[in-house]
C-alpha cells in the first residue's frame, strides 16, 4: 500500500479551508422571512458541518486502489480524533439525507426532518472551538505563527456564539 503523509507546507497551506469550513458554519447562523434562502443556509451550514465530521472523528484515510487517501484529518494538527457529539441518528441522516437522494430519506415524518441547532450545530461549534484552541497552543506558535491572529478571532467568534 501507498501511504500519503502531508508535508509541512501543505498542514499550513490547508489550515484556510480548515478555517473556511468553520466560518461558513458560523456565518450562516441566521435567518430571514424566506423559507427558500433560511432552507438555503441550513442545508449549507450542514454541508460544512458534515466535511467537518470525517476531519474530526475519522481515524484514518482509508484506502482506495491499494493507496492512501489524502483526506485532511485533526490528528494531522496532533488533535486526536474523536466522536464530536451529534447524536447517531443526525450523522447518518447527513450522509443519506444531505445532498444525496436516497428512498429512506423519503420515510422522515415532518417532525422528524428537523436539524436542532442544539444536537448538530452546538456539538460542532465546541469541537471546532477546541480545535482552534488547540491550534493556537501547540501547533500554530511552532509551524506556522502568522496564522495565530486569525485562529483566535475565529475562536472569540464561536465563544461570542456560544455564549462563552
Amino acid at each position: 500500500m501507498k501511504s500519503f503523509s502531508p508535508k509541512s507546507a501543505q498542514l499550513n497551506k490547508t489550515l484556510e479551508h480548515i478555517s473556511y469550513e468553520i466560518e461558513q458554519i458560523t456565518d450562516t447562523l441566521f435567518g430571514t422571512n424566506n423559507t427558500a434562502i433560511d432552507n438555503a443556509l441550513v442545508e449549507a451550514r450542514l454541508i460544512h458541518i458534515r466535511a467537518l465530521l470525517d476531519f474530526f472523528q475519522k481515524p484514518n484515510r482509508g484506502i482506495n486502489n491499494g493507496k492512501e487517501l489524502d483526506d485532511v484529518l485533526s490528528s494531522d494538527y496532533g488533535f486526536s480524533h474523536r466522536d464530536v457529539g451529534i447524536p447517531s441518528s443526525f450523522s447518518k441522516r447527513l450522509n443519506k439525507d444531505l445532498a444525496h437522494l436516497t428512498y429512506s430519506r423519503a420515510d422522515h415524518l415532518p417532525e422528524d426532518k428537523s436539524w436542532p441547532h442544539d444536537k448538530v450545530v452546538l456539538p460542532m461549534l465546541v469541537r471546532c472551538r477546541e480545535f482552534g484552541e488547540h491550534l493556537i497552543s501547540n501547533y500554530l506558535p511552532i509551524n506556522c505563527p502568522s496564522n495565530t491572529i486569525a485562529w483566535q478571532k475565529l475562536v472569540d467568534k464561536i465563544k461570542r456564539i456560544q455564549g462563552v
